[in-house]
């Protein structure tokens, strides 16, 4: 049949009646044939009367409509002041900077340490350094500049050149609006570019780079902030899961491991997971450090490995805890954890999640003037608030010479967030404090 279509042949009618070909029920001569025809007559009637009976809800948001529909239809298509976006949560009030003009936002980038105010020419290392100017040009933004005032060198710079924004193609009155909208969201959760690109109108890789600015500077001054830090009295210890990813067998950084699982399991799999785990100390209501072990290879549905005591001896996790009369450490079952603060020579008070005890009344404190609530809920929330800051673009793996590894944007957030959470130790921070201690970590030097 097929074939004759294709070749253009007309086919002869088939009759619904007696199915023989040439002719329909409504020229067939049997006496059936009209029966069937009435049916049909019949059905179609009664199919009309219930679709004509059957009104349809009319969803549709039009603005001609009225009451509800008009409502629905005044908050999709109405102005931008009248709709209620989804935008995030600010903080504070959004301080007078927004308002600066392009010199005056200079000046402020100056004064508040983003851009180096050094007079010492980088070409040929005299102080002789003036500027910013301004050159201004048609049909494209003006361009702010330093120059060096030795008739032998006169070399320029762009003005952004003495700072981590470096190339960044942006204006210096959006870059401070930029800055003060940052400082003003919320701290528990990562900027996306997406944010900055709506708000001010820059392109995404301008408000992307701007961003991967900002985080590698909060994460440089978290680990330096971390390494001047020492936990006292009580203590919570625990290490979480960030996720894993997937190698190949002939992965050269995990080869000992696969090796190691090949032999127990006597099989080569097509690939293993590896788990990115972190382990981490909090000061109850205080400060808190986060260190990341060594990936561990698994078999496919193996859960995230317990932390051993070996691993946590080689985060260097014991030098950021003062092991005095008046601390002792609170942790979950893992036996490593009673190993750990034997060698501290310090209590420790445990609890077992398999049995469900995430805080428990102990009996008598583990040292005296401490509290007798045991358990790991204090590390436990903060763990909860890292995963919800990782922004979910960050891929746990990453590429290393074409070698699959752990990806390094995930240890620059994990101390990003580090950088804030010690931020608000003490308590909620403004967003013009915010903006302080992010001038400090930004300053050029």
């Amino acid at each position: 049949m097929a074939n004759a279509r294709s070749r253009g042949l007309r086919l002869s009618p088939v009759c619904s009646c007696c199915g023989k070909r040439g002719h329909r029920v409504e020229t067939c001569k049997l006496p059936g044939a009209k029966v069937i025809q009435a049916l049909r007559k019949k059905c179609s009637e009664q199919a009309k009367a219930a679709s004509s009976s059957v009104k349809k809800k009319d969803d549709r948001s039009h603005s001609h409509k009225d009451g509800q529909h008009r409502k629905v239809a005044a908050k999709s298509y109405g102005s931008n002041k009248e709709r209620k976006q989804n935008v995030r949560r600010v903080l504070g009030s959004v301080i007078s900077p927004l308002t600066l003009t392009k010199t005056e936002a200079c000046s402020w980038l100056l004064k508040q340490g983003f851009v180096s105010s050094s007079s010492v020419c980088r070409h040929c290392g005299q102080k002789s350094l003036k500027g910013p100017y301004c050159l201004s040009r048609k049909d494209r933004r003006d361009h702010f500049y330093w120059r060096c005032a030795r008739n032998a060198c006169n070399m320029r710079d762009a003005f952004l050149q003495k700072s981590y924004f470096a190339g960044l193609q942006c204006e210096p009155d959006t870059l401070v609006q930029m800055l003060v909208r940052y400082a003003n969201m919320s701290h528990t959760k990562a900027v996306v570019a997406t944010d900055l690109v709506h708000a001010h109108g820059v392109s995404y890789n301008s408000a992307d780079n701007f961003l991967r600015v900002l985080s590698e500077r909060e994460a440089a001054a978290g680990k330096k902030a971390m390494s001047l830090i020492r936990l006292r009295q009580e203590i919570e210890c625990d290490a979480t899961s960030l996720g894993r990813f997937f190698v190949k067998p002939d992965n050269i950084f995990y080869a000992d491991q696969i090796q190691d699982l090949q032999q127990k399991k006597r099989a080569c799999l097509k690939s293993y997971p590896v788990h990115v785990r972190v382990v981490g100390a909090i000061q109850r209501g205080g400060l808190m450090v986060v260190k990341f072990l060594t990936p561990k290879v698994t078999l496919p549905k193996a859960r995230p490995p317990v932390e051993s005591i070996r691993e946590i001896d080689r985060s260097d996790l014991a030098k950021y805890i003062g092991a005095d009369k008046n601390t002792a450490i609170y942790s979950d079952g893992a036996p490593s954890w009673r190993t750990f603060a034997k060698k501290l020579k310090i209590p420790v008070a445990q609890v077992s999640h398999q049995q469900r005890q995430y805080a428990v009344q102990l009996r008598r404190a583990p040292r005296p003037k401490l509290s007798k609530v045991g358990g790991t809920q204090c590390i436990d929330a903060a763990w909860g608030s890292l995963k919800r800051f990782m922004p979910k673009q960050v891929k746990r793996k990453g590429k290393m010479k074409g070698v699959s590894c752990m990806n390094a944007t995930l240890e620059r957030r994990v101390y990003q967030w580090l950088w804030r959470k010690n931020l608000r130790a003490d308590g909620d921070v403004t967003g013009q404090e915010f903006l302080v201690h992010l001038s400090k970590a930004c300053r050029w030097k």
